[in-house]
């Protein structure tokens, strides 16, 4: 919707061919002129008989009353075929037999789908035949061909049509190619990584297939014509209801003439080719961050045992656990520092994590037990007062690593309000930065210097704005006086405006608050089932806001309904109890229940905005009581100017080993300037939108 709303004309996209047919979303989705996308398991039709017999070996499947040639399943099957146009509906190769009951154990997983090689005879068809992959390692045996176990009398079965996308693409490319305008997610899902996945070839075939006559009717547009805008979406908080999200547009890629001459040709080069610029595009607008994902290390750490989990002797073995408990048995000399950890507390966490009668940790567990690791590290780390940078947080966790840069990034502007355009730039400059010089000497050494004060950042539950904006910094700024008296002015403006607004704000919150709980424990299970259900998500927090919506359309009416009936039904037994003869309650005894009822969801509306001012007072009082008892080798305030200092003379020194575009275009006070660690003068240009630390401001 958000892109819809900042494109400046109709965009279409694609939309499931059943959805089009729902009384609801149809009539929405054909109002912005969506494409209907025909897919294999919106189709899965059931088959007449019964199948008796299977031979994975041979791949012969045997039917009673089945009629493989001659049944006509479904007329959406019609010229729908992978390499043909000309199928009526039956079965044929590459479909897949499904929802039998043919297998038992491991073995159910292999046969979830049979596919189709040729379709002999009403009773008979040729499937691919199905072995067992061999053990993983390597040890030799086991393997072989999987035998399935068919009751008695057979067992009923669907099937579903392999679809060929080209009618469909062929569909989008017409759509282009008279001059619409077509959106595609061209990564074919959303996701939580720190960078782009790799890009379907879908765009690249409706990109060339729109300048071919044999796919446009012959209609084709001129390849110059045909414009690729990459779009970049930045959410600042993707995971919270309310967050605010930025939206730009990239410069226009073009169909080079020679790209699509090889797809007239026939050349399957061209589609690879388009797909590579137009992911050059597309990290021009985006956030990319190089990390080792966790999904990588599971994997690793999974194949070495050979078994599908992380067993508690590959997790303590691990590096990124081995830094925490031995850390002098595999870090040089110079940079040796005391445990923070102990094996026995792994050990404990590894236990507290695992499903009971379970050896060994499935990915959602690990990450589990990866997080609440690091946490216990910072938290054992601080106690000790030990400088720790845990590689389980800051080396494979692509958030972590962004959320890191975006502190630096603060630092680094020290208070200077951005524009969209100057935020996205120095955003994607910090992490382009990262990915070319993280691993030189100074580079690692800046990092964790950047890692060590944002993670005395989280461990005391406070940001870098709380930091820069404490009382404890601005005595130190502007001398002992004039800072104690800011010092006292901010601590009694925010208490008081606490205390004045809780009253109002609070009534509705508590009203409110089943609501949020409900909506918080159904999207905590679906982020849970996404990345149980998913080879690509880390975490899993994309989904977790759409889902607070969705649930909240659900609830939020409900409630309303009720606390509205229940304060209809008080105000009416008040205006009966305590309304005078003659009065207006006594003449309009209604009028009451439809002022409360039209005000309830006012109120709530601003009793929640109530509560954001709040909560912002108490948490800056929080964050500035635990700054000023911070009780570190440098105070908050002096390590965030070192570190400042150090980061300016970095980007001086490596400005032109960066090689980043707009780098001395975004803030050149700061490359040319004071190094100091005060406070630089604001840029010139006002910022063009609101952002606000924490809640749903700059990230």
């Amino acid at each position: 919707m958000a892109l819809l709303h900042a494109c400046p004309r109709p965009v279409s996209f694609m939309i499931a061919e059943k959805s089009l047919h729902r009384p609801i979303i149809g009539p929405a989705a054909q109002g912005i002129r969506a494409v209907g996308v025909v897919r294999a398991q919106d189709e899965v039709a059931k088959c007449a008989g019964k199948i008796v017999s299977i031979d994975c070996e041979a791949g012969i499947v045997i039917g009673e009353g089945t009629k493989f040639v001659t049944e006509e399943l479904t007329n959406t099957w019609n010229g729908r075929g992978w390499d043909t146009n000309d199928r009526v509906g039956t079965l044929c190769k590459g479909d897949k037999l499904m929802k039998g009951e043919w297998a038992e154990g491991d073995d159910a997983a292999l046969m979830k789908y049979l596919v189709i090689e040729e379709v002999v005879s009403d009773t008979e068809l040729r499937i691919k035949p199905i072995r067992r992959p061999p053990p993983e390692d390597g040890s030799g045996g086991g393997g072989g061909y999987v035998k399935a176990e068919i009751a008695e009398g057979g067992t009923t079965f669907k099937a579903m049509p392999r679809l060929g996308m080209r009618g469909t693409l062929r569909e989008c490319a017409k759509h282009v190619a008279g001059g619409g305008v077509f959106g595609i997610f061209p990564e074919g899902g959303s996701h939580d990584q720190a960078s782009l996945l790799p890009l379907k070839n879908g765009v690249a075939l409706i990109s060339l297939m729109s300048t071919y006559p044999g796919d446009t009717a012959d209609a084709p547009a001129l390849p110059e014509d045909v414009k690729i805008v990459p779009c970049g979406i930045t959410y600042f908080h993707g995971n919270r209801f309310r967050s605010s999200a930025m939206i730009e547009f990239g410069k226009p890629v073009s169909v080079p003439p020679e790209l699509a001459q090889l797809y007239a040709q026939e050349d399957r080069s061209a589609a690879p080719a388009m797909l590579e610029k137009i992911r050059e595009a597309l990290e021009s607008v985006t956030l990319n961050v190089s990390v080792s994902e966790l999904r990588e290390v599971f994997s690793e750490l999974a194949d070495e045992e050979g078994i599908p989990g992380v067993n508690l002797k590959a997790a303590c073995a691990w590096s990124g656990v081995q830094e925490l408990i031995a850390p002098a048995s595999w870090t040089p000399k110079a940079d040796r520092r005391p445990a923070v950890l102990s094996q026995a507390e792994v050990e404990a966490l590894f236990n507290e994590v695992r499903k009971s009668g379970m050896e060994y940790l499935e990915y959602v567990e690990f990450k589990t037990f990866c997080d609440k690791l690091g946490a216990l590290a910072i938290k054992r780390a601080a106690e000790l007062k030990v400088p720790c940078s845990p590689s389980i947080m800051t080396e494979h966790d692509g958030a972590v690593v962004q959320a890191i840069l975006s502190t630096a990034r603060r630092v680094y502007t020290d208070g200077i309000d951005l524009t969209p355009a100057q935020y996205l730039a120095l955003q994607r400059n910090f992490a382009s930065g990262y990915n070319k010089l993280k691993d030189l000497p100074e580079g690692k050494l800046l990092m964790s210097e950047v890692t060590n004060y944002h993670l005395a950042l989280v461990s005391r539950n406070v940001n870098d704005h709380d930091v820069r904006t404490s009382p404890a910094s601005l005595i130190k700024t502007n001398g002992t006086i004039l800072g104690g008296l800011y010092y006292t002015g901010f601590f009694l403006f925010h208490s008081l405006r606490a205390l004045v607004l809780a009253p109002l704000c609070l009534p509705g919150i508590l009203l409110w608050m089943p609501v949020a709980q409900i909506c918080a424990s159904r999207a905590e299970k679906a982020r849970i089932a996404a990345v149980r259900g998913s080879s690509v998500k880390i975490k899993g927090r994309d989904t977790v806001a759409s889902k607070k919506v969705v649930e909240g359309f659900k609830m939020v009416p409900l409630f309303y309904l009720l606390y509205a009936v229940i304060a209809c039904g008080i105000s009416i037994a008040l205006s009966e109890a305590y309304s005078k003869p003659g009065s207006l309650n006594a003449e309009k005894p209604w009028l009451i229940p439809v002022i409360v009822w039209l005000s309830f969801p006012i109120y709530g509306y601003l009793s929640i905005r109530l509560w954001d001012v709040m909560a912002r007072s108490i948490r800056k009082l929080y964050g500035a009581s635990l700054i000023l008892c911070y009780r570190g080798d440098l105070s908050l305030p002096d390590q965030r100017q070192e570190l400042r200092k150090n980061m300016i003379e970095f980007m001086q020194a490596h400005k032109d080993d960066l090689d980043v575009e707009n780098m001395d275009l975004v803030l050149p006070e700061l490359l040319e300037g004071d190094l100091t660690g005060g406070s630089a003068s604001p840029l010139t240009s006002p910022p063009a939108i609101e952002m606000r630390e924490g809640g749903g401001g700059e990230p």
